[in-house]
């Protein structure tokens, strides 16, 4: 457990720098769209009045109101959330490609290590879990914040107060990452792990075969992907398999577990059979 929590330590100080960025920028560009986008309310509530109409009930009536119901749903709130997941998708490929690169390939010090090799696949993908957990977190805490500056910087007439769970439930992209539900907390995560350890497998089998390893990881990838698609189209066509919501959901859960098992022991193997100091 200790050389686990230290190479944990270590992948994430290797990324830590980018990672601040990517938080700094998404605080960033977040919060100057707020104000960008307070600044053009106002503009079009000053047009609005200087045409003549002086009532702020019409001015509602022609523009309505604002506040983050509309902002989440803005290129200045999804854009940094889009680049960042962007980001983080490609370097959950690269923190593994990243020890083979250079002449003294660091991958070979890592498996020389005094510890299961299994502890390299479980840092890797702890790390970058564990980055998307944070930024989801930070992203919570920005969300009161943009809706505070909202608040201060309209005149409360045209400030449309909404509560977390209402700015929540008015963006899909919002609601993927918080969930209402407990058990669809628990799913959805969990195949986000699943989808990272599915990677590393890829990844694996493409350093242990090469050209055939990788199509034999991206079959095994589609295979994973197919399976859970059938489980997705269930929820459409439950009508005649007369399945409840919570057998899907159990369904899915253990079909989860089987597969992050099956992805694990296939990387495990590939460690240490294939992979070689």
């Amino acid at each position: 457990m200790k050389n686990f929590v230290k190479l944990v330590r270590f992948e994430f100080n290797r990324f830590a720098p980018i990672y601040a960025t990517l938080a700094v920028l998404t605080a960033l560009i977040q919060l100057i769209g707020v104000f960008v986008t307070t600044n053009g309310y106002l503009r079009s509530v000053s047009e609005q009045k200087q045409s003549g109409i002086v009532n702020d009930s019409e001015i509602i009536a022609n523009i309505g109101k604002m506040g983050m119901t509309d902002f989440v749903n803005s290129l200045w709130f999804l854009g940094p959330i889009m680049f960042c997941g962007a980001v983080l998708m490609l370097y959950s490929v690269f923190i593994w490609y990243r020890d083979w690169l250079g002449k003294n390939t660091f991958i070979y010090r890592l498996l020389m290590l005094p510890t299961q090799r299994l502890n390299i696949l479980f840092s890797k993908v702890t790390t970058i879990f564990l980055m998307v957990i944070g930024l989801i977190a930070l992203q919570l805490v920005l969300l009161y914040i943009e809706n505070s500056l909202f608040q201060m910087l309209l005149p409360t007439a045209y400030f449309n107060y909404s509560n977390l769970n209402q700015m929540i439930q008015s963006s899909y992209y919002l609601m993927m990452f918080y969930p209402t539900s407990g058990l669809v907390f628990i799913s959805r995560y969990s195949k986000g792990l699943l989808g990272l350890l599915v990677v590393s497998t890829v990844v694996l089998f493409e350093r242990s075969y090469k050209i055939k390893g990788l199509i034999i990881g991206v079959a095994y990838a589609t295979f994973v992907q197919l399976i859970f698609s059938a489980v997705y189209f269930m929820q459409f066509y439950n009508v005649m398999l007369y399945l409840f919501a919570s057998e899907i959901f159990l369904i899915s859960l253990v079909l989860t577990v089987v597969a992050s098992t099956l992805s694990i022991w296939i990387s495990h193997r590939l460690l240490n059979k294939k992979v070689t100091v």
